[in-house]
């Protein structure tokens, strides 16, 4: 299976289909699907794996296929190790956005929250749980993908320089005075 969508204007790496067999959203969140895993790409991309690969990847995915689609791979220590790929890394983190901004509108009034009747608002906390799951699910999965990278004979892996900022701070406590 080709992990590019060769029909979509922007290019997407990430297709419909494929978010919903790794970690499935609603299925009336196309327009919003598309949205957000062309934010997703453009930030993570560049941000793991620098400009000139991540320009190189959307341009010609066909070449990264075990990059993007995952493969078994030996390490520097020969162990033979398996990695998900990055769809799989771009899935989790577009999942994590969406569970958050899914249902917020843009309007010519403002933001608003999309809400029918035989529905219930989820709480915040949940929604920031949820979201703080599926972004560990994709580091973890994006640490095994960098190993992989880090094996491969990719050769803008190797000249590139990264700046890889995945982990926000977390507060764990507020002392207060």
């Amino acid at each position: 299976m080709k992990c590019y969508n060769q029909n979509h204007k922007t290019m997407s790496l990430l297709r419909f289909d494929q978010q919903q067999q790794i970690k499935p959203i609603s299925k009336h969140a196309i327009a919003d699907f598309n949205r957000i895993a062309d934010e997703i790409e453009n930030k993570y991309l560049t941000e793991l794996l620098g400009v000139q690969l991540g320009q190189d990847v959307l341009s010609n995915p066909a070449r990264y296929d075990e990059l993007l689609n995952g493969s078994n791979f030996q390490n520097a220590a020969g162990w033979s190790l398996k990695h998900k790929g990055l769809i799989f890394c771009l899935a989790y983190w577009l999942y994590a956005e969406w569970i958050e901004t899914g249902d917020v509108k843009a309007t010519f009034s403002g933001a608003v929250i999309k809400n029918i009747p035989e529905s219930e608002q989820a709480q915040y906390g949940k929604i920031k749980n949820m979201q703080a799951s599926a972004r560990e699910q994709a580091e973890i999965a994006w640490r095994l993908t960098k190993e992989y990278l880090n094996n491969s004979d990719i050769e803008l892996w190797k000249t590139c320089k990264t700046s890889v900022k995945l982990h926000n701070p977390k507060i764990s406590s507020i002392r207060t005075v």
